[in-house]
């Protein structure tokens, strides 16, 4: 497809949300046309390539646009009802086409300038004319008073509002942002946290058979649940799933939640996370080789330093003795537990800048003793708190992440037994 039907399909999409039969009119326009005519205060910073679009208000607007926006209940009830819809309809454009940016008429920058003159880009886009001073050849005015210029539409006059310029510039990082908002907004609050990161920083760390078959810039997510998940997330879906997960409850909660992830950013984004780009941690190539070291994916993300003995200068361990890792949480310490990598193939982010994972165990004896304490007696659970935590699990949540097998399909029966089945809940 060529850039100029790629330009026209998205046109397209724009003007099935932005109808003329609702009260907008849609017009493109280069970014070089635009930053010709005004003031480098005002130019916009894109390339003279990038193609941007303004968007008029016509008469028909309130009683269409602005009542069925009404309709939906999002109302606010601010000052600016109108500001409200008209930023109603840009997101949604922006919800089908993810690297658009909106610049608003009210929108001002640091310098207290408004971002965009939307009265000079819809003159240049042929929207309406710019009637100016500088143009009146022969001034009836003296230098020193003020005229100010005005647009007038080939139809409407001046019943028309100028509203915004949606710029189509890729911005990486706001895009990214997006996807994260949209991932969070599909799991449970309080329960789940999301980091995002390069397949090629995690393929740095890792031997070459645990490397991730994508290219080095393809962006990944690293998420994991954090205390809050027993009672928001895993206990209603107990209850509403019943006692028919309870052999394999754990996977079967990550699946139903990755699940609604993928739909979700299908849904707002058009974005295809396929089943194999959803990595497991308990889903095993073979012996000894999982599906995704998700440790090291945590921390390249700067979610979770993972600490491992390679990173010990003081060695104070036999040569042949076996010293496990394990991450730190900086808030949560040990008390969270990670959960699958989200892969976004078609994700591409050159730019993202490294994360710096915060080391919480500074001191070297503290890693030593952490390692000791893990590697020493794990099912203790003192190695959890090396570090001050604001929240651990409860003696339930902690009593099934130490089940397992029977033992814990057993337990999830009991659990289903006294908080859902006995309160009526399912």
């Amino acid at each position: 497809m060529s850039q100029e039907e790629r330009l026209r399909e998205k046109l397209v999409k724009i003007r099935e949300i932005l109808k003329e039969d609702i009260g907008f009119e849609v017009y493109p326009f280069k970014v070089q046309w635009y930053n010709e005519f005004v003031d480098k205060t005002y130019q916009l910073p894109y390339g003279m390539d990038t193609i941007a679009v303004v968007v008029i208000s016509t008469p028909d607007m309130f009683d269409k646009a602005f009542k069925q926006y009404l309709a939906t209940g999002l109302y606010k009830f601010t000052e600016n009802p109108s500001y409200e819809a008209l930023i109603y309809y840009l997101e949604q454009v922006q919800k089908i086409l993810p690297e658009t940016d909106v610049c608003y008429y009210f929108d001002m920058n640091e310098q207290n300038k408004a971002t965009i003159l939307t009265q000079t880009a819809a003159h240049i886009a042929g929207g309406a004319f710019y009637y100016q001073r500088k143009d009146v050849q022969n001034d009836p005015w003296g230098k020193d008073k003020k005229i100010y210029g005005f647009s007038f539409h080939p139809r409407y006059g001046g019943w028309v509002s100028l509203d915004a310029a949606c710029r189509r510039q890729p911005e990486q990082r706001r895009y990214i942002d997006l996807i994260l908002s949209v991932v969070r907004e599909a799991l449970p609050k309080n329960s789940f946290e999301v980091y995002d990161f390069k397949t090629g920083w995690y393929n740095t760390l890792v031997d070459s058979q645990f490397d991730l078959p994508y290219s080095s810039d393809t962006v990944a997510l690293s998420t994991f649940t954090i205390p809050g998940v027993f009672e928001n997330a895993f206990i209603p879906f107990l209850c509403k799933e019943g006692v028919s997960v309870a052999n394999d409850s754990w996977p079967l909660f990550s699946k139903y939640y990755m699940e609604k992830v993928q739909r979700n950013l299908m849904e707002k984004l058009h974005l295809n996370v396929t089943d194999e780009d959803i990595l497991y941690p308990h889903i095993m190539l073979g012996r000894g080789h999982p599906l995704i070291l998700v440790q090291t994916a945590a921390h390249v993300a700067g979610a979770a330093y993972y600490y491992q003995r390679k990173n010990i200068i003081n060695d104070p361990w036999p040569e042949d003795k076996k010293i496990y890792g394990i991450s730190l949480h900086p808030k949560y310490g040990g008390w969270f537990y990670m959960g699958p990598v989200i892969i976004l193939r078609d994700v591409k982010f050159s730019g993202m800048q490294e994360k710096q994972v915060e080391d919480v165990l500074i001191d070297e004896h503290k890693k030593i003793e952490l390692l000791n304490l893990v590697n020493g007696n794990w099912s203790n659970q003192k190695w959890r708190d090396v570090i001050n935590v604001v929240k651990n699990y409860t003696d339930e949540h902690l009593a099934y992440r130490m089940s397992y097998g029977s033992n814990r399909a057993t337990l999830v029966k009991t659990i289903y037994n006294d908080r859902c089945k006995n309160k009526g809940i399912n």
